[in-house]
């Protein structure tokens, strides 16, 4: 029967190995696909991979498994150990597909020969194993290659018991792990045979007899008492220990007492253990004895163990009869034990402890904070001078109960400056307002020490009733009061709106001869109007407000800090640190950050800065940060280009955006210099990392004229390299990967031009809309920059014309048309991110447009305004062009050839021209 089993599975293996899933892969194809995938990008790509391993077992992990080669040196299955460790994980957590994949891992071990390999199988078989498996794991047992293993899932499957000691009785396979897992799972009917293991080499004790000792520890009667008492007293100690159960077992009491006679505290203290669970009647006494004893963890021990057995409440009797009588540790050892246990009937044996001194003071003091009650926060205040104050300080700040009155009657009769400064720090600690005028009151002490304290716990107890009083203090207040004065006064309006707190001390402001000692208290309303106030002060001249600028919490502030650094050398660091922390923490658009952070860059002075700065640009994720971070890979201080290195890979690593193989390679690579030159650890991860990154990136593409084109004399203006044949906005069109990724925005400044300008003209490129509403243009024979619609010859349009919010266009707005002067035929674009071709043909007036083939302007710009291009009266409107405004540039008779920046989402490349000249 076992064998027509075993021939039943194989067959069904070799029936479901050429099957296919819903993709109509096989499985050959999906365990290829999924190892291919592998190590996967997320977790969420990981779990539909391995979700696709699942649904093709149990033949998925046999044929996963047959890749597996036998161990040796340069033999790596880390990607399929990897593959199968996943989908055993995934199959725990998957009920539907679990008996599929435990079916696979059953085929893989029994057709995998390597042993290393099949270990490894059937470890990950043991996670996912059910009671119907435990025969499989038996087959192993006696392998001792596999045993630990498959004893081990004998361990973890329920109701595998009789088999366990089955295997017990047999004896054939390792002892020492069937005896472990006897233990685990307290099979006790066990117990002779394991004896009978130990007997024979009882005087050549061996790691076998270790593991046989702590299995009759765990599942022994009495018999194994003396065996173990000969051989294993750790284990004598724990079978005691488990035997006692209150049935006053003679050879429990002896064994207990054998262990009490002990010098080792942990044996003596086992021993204690046993006899009172053994005899609870007998504890007590065997507390009273260990209160005489000097070994300190046998005492506690004993103990803690009776309070569990007896409760705390039968042990106070014992404790508190002959308590004055005991020596100092017995006596620390019960005032802990008191307070621990809460032992609210022993208070005046606690306070009076207080008196005593030195350890058994301290531990009576502690033991009062724990039990509470007013007694006790009494005596505690009174502790506050002298030498157990810190103990009752401790005691005090964790107290569960009201002492207040006790601290404020205790101010009025401090006898010194150290007790007044303790019971100020606690008032301070429970903001305890009501001690307002007693402070104040102190405030004018004529003792100076005893002032500034008070002046320091100011902060911690007053409140908006208190606004007036405390700003005439920071009016008055010398310099080194000042700090304490103003805290005060933010605490003070803390609990206002914003802008009742700039309220209140703008007012507080207008009657001071002070002003500056209010700017750190402005700063803390974090209000825009408190940014405006501190930003004018500066620049009046007062440099006093340039701290409370930088403490200020509110990102308006940020271009004020930006222009200091940028006006003083000397506080363009501060300034320019708090700037980068601003935004940070406050800026949300990733380009506008990534600008921050290249302002901050470029008027930084030290290295510690710089190396804040790049860490902080490490999470831009965008291609403009990659190149920003990529110009401190070079810069003359080591730690710089050691952050810069750690943000281009950073970047690189979770970037969404494309970034031009070119810079990738060339940042990385010096990237890779300056990890191996550093040569620590993580250094060595990320050259590691970024090996991976550029071994998965590809060559940017070259563009190239056709043969018909460098016939008739074509130019490539650019091939996917360089922008070398063009000037203007070179940082909103960036080269990426064979294309010019547009960013940049609308106005002159976001145009890109050729550097040659040109008369008449063949133009031809590609364009790509990456989202919908896209806008650019092609400006024609136009000045640098000016508005190429008016002041060139014309603007050619680039417009994603078809997105919704372009439904009410103007006829001459559609891509290609002539802005304002000749619309085009409105066609229908491709979808977003395919290809297509636009050529461009100028020659006198006469402009064509062609995209995708098709003709959709043929005319004359000349014609089309009837040859007005500016109203002829010389008004602002004119009659004769479509969009009826002035375009002054239109006949001009040569220029530049400019790309019109109008925001992202647009890419661009084999841009070709054919310079007609005067033709």
């Amino acid at each position: 029967m076992k064998k027509l089993l075993t021939s039943i599975l194989f067959l069904a293996a070799a029936l479901t190995i050429n099957a296919q899933d819903a993709r109509q892969r096989t499985v050959e194809t999906v365990v290829a696909d999924v190892l291919a995938a592998m190590p996967a990008n997320n977790a969420s790509d990981f779990n539909t991979q391995i979700a696709d391993l699942a649904a093709a077992a149990p033949a998925s992990v046999v044929e996963t498994a047959k890749m597996m080669k036998p161990a040796g040196e340069g033999v790596k299955n880390n990607l399929y150990e990897y593959a199968l460790t996943g989908l055993a994980s995934y199959a725990s957590a998957n009920p539907q597909c679990v008996d599929k994949v435990r079916e696979g891992f059953a085929q893989a071990v029994k057709v995998t020969t390597d042993s290393n390999n099949k270990a490894f199988l059937l470890n990950l078989f043991r996670q996912i194993a059910k009671p119907a498996d435990a025969q499989f794991f038996k087959e192993y047992v006696s392998d001792s290659a596999l045993a630990s293993t498959a004893i081990g899932a004998l361990v973890d499957i329920p109701g595998t018991e009789d088999l366990i000691l089955d295997l017990v009785k047999d004896g054939t396979a390792d002892r020492k792990l069937l005896a472990t897992a006897a233990a685990e799972k307290g099979i006790s009917a066990a117990e002779p045979y394991i004896q009978k293991w130990v007997i024979p080499t009882v005087l050549n004790s061996t790691m076998h007899d270790n593991a046989y000792f702590s299995t009759l520890a765990a599942i022994g009667s009495e018999s194994s008492l003396n065996i173990l008492k000969e051989n294993s007293t750790p284990d004598y100690a724990a079978l005691a220990v488990r035997l006692a159960d209150g049935s006053k077992s003679k050879a429990v009491a002896k064994a207990a007492k054998d262990l009490m006679a002990s010098e080792v505290s942990a044996y003596k203290s086992a021993g204690a253990l046993a006899q009172m669970k053994n005899d609870p009647a007998k504890a007590v006494k065997v507390v009273a004895a260990a209160l005489k004893s000097e070994d300190v963890k046998y005492r506690n021990s004993v103990i803690d163990n009776a309070t569990l057995i007896l409760g705390a409440g039968n042990l106070v009797p014992l404790f508190t009869k002959n308590f004055a009588k005991l020596s100092a540790p017995v006596k620390v050892d019960l005032l802990n034990w008191f307070g621990n246990n809460k032992i609210s009937s022993v208070s005046d044996i606690v306070l009076g402890s207080f008196s005593e001194g030195g350890d058994v003071a301290s531990a009576a003091i502690a033991a009062a904070g724990k039990i509470g009650g007013d007694k006790a926060a009494k005596a505690l205040v009174g502790q506050l001078g002298g030498e157990n104050s810190a103990a009752a300080i401790a005691a005090l700040k964790s107290f569960k109960g009201n002492y207040q009155d006790e601290l404020l009657a205790a101010l009025d009769v401090a006898k010194d400056n150290k007790t007044l400064g303790n019971i100020l720090g606690l008032v301070m600690a429970r903001r305890i307002t009501a001690a307002a005028p007693k402070v104040y009151s102190l405030i004018d002490s004529k003792d100076a020490e005893a002032s500034s304290l008070a002046k320091l716990a100011l902060a911690d107890i007053v409140g908006v009733q208190d606004i007036d009083k405390v700003g005439a203090l920071l009016d008055n207040a010398s310099a080194a009061d000042q700090k304490a004065a103003q805290n005060a006064l933010i605490a003070a309006v803390h609990t206002l709106a914003p802008a009742e707190q700039y309220a209140k001390v703008s007012a507080l402001m207008k009657k001071s001869k002070n002003v500056s000692a209010y700017y750190p208290v402005l700063a803390a309303t974090g209000t825009d109007e408190a940014v405006n106030d501190l930003a004018a002060a500066y620049e009046a001249g007062d440099k006093s407000a340039f701290a409370s600028l930088l403490d200020i919490d509110n990102f308006k502030v940020a271009p004020t800090l930006i222009k200091i650094a940028g006006s003083d050398a000397g506080l363009a660091d501060k300034a320019v640190k708090r700037y980068s922390s601003l935004v940070s923490k406050y800026e949300t658009n990733v380009d506008k950050k990534r600008m921050d952070f290249a302002k901050a860059l470029e008027l930084a002075q030290t290295p510690d800065v710089k190396k804040s700065i790049l860490k902080s640009l490490a999470s831009v994720p965008t291609m403009k940060a990659f190149l920003l971070a990529g110009k401190y890979l070079d810069d003359s201080d080591k730690g710089v280009r050691h952050a810069a290195a750690e943000c281009v890979r950073a970047i690189a690593s979770k970037t969404k955006e494309e970034i031009n193989y070119a810079d990738l390679k060339s940042n990385l690579d010096k990237a890779v210099v300056i990890f191996k030159a550093a040569g620590g650890a993580d250094d060595g991860y990320a050259v590691d990392a970024i090996n991976k990154i550029l071994g998965e990136a590809e060559p940017s593409p070259i563009s190239q004229l056709t043969d018909e084109e460098k016939r008739q004399g074509f130019e490539m203006l650019f091939d996917g390299t360089n922008l070398d044949k063009w000037q203007g906005d070179l940082e909103g069109y960036t080269p990426v990967n064979g294309t010019i990724y547009v960013s940049a925005n609308y106005g002159s400044t976001g145009n890109l031009y050729t550097k040659k300008e040109y008369r008449n003209f063949v133009y031809r490129f590609e364009f790509c809309f990456l989202r919908e509403g896209v806008n650019n243009g092609v400006g024609v024979r136009t000045p640098m920059g000016v508005d190429a619609a008016y002041d060139g010859m014309c603007e050619v349009q680039i417009l994603d014309h078809d997105a919704p919010m372009y439904a009410k266009l103007r006829e001459y707005q559609v891509h290609g048309s002539v802005y304002g002067v000749i619309p085009a035929k409105r066609i229908v674009h491709k979808p977003l991110g395919e290809w297509s071709t636009e050529e461009i043909r100028v020659e006198g007036d006469r402009i064509k447009v062609t995209v995708n083939g098709e003709v959709i302007v043929d005319g004359n710009i000349r014609r089309a305004c009837k040859g007005h291009n500016v109203a002829p009266d010389g008004g602002k409107k004119n009659p004769y062009t479509v969009d009826h405004k002035n375009h002054p540039g239109m006949f001009n008779k040569k220029g530049y050839i400019s790309f019109c920046g109008h925001g992202e989402g647009l890419k661009i490349r084999n841009v070709r021209i054919l310079d007609l000249g005067d033709k």
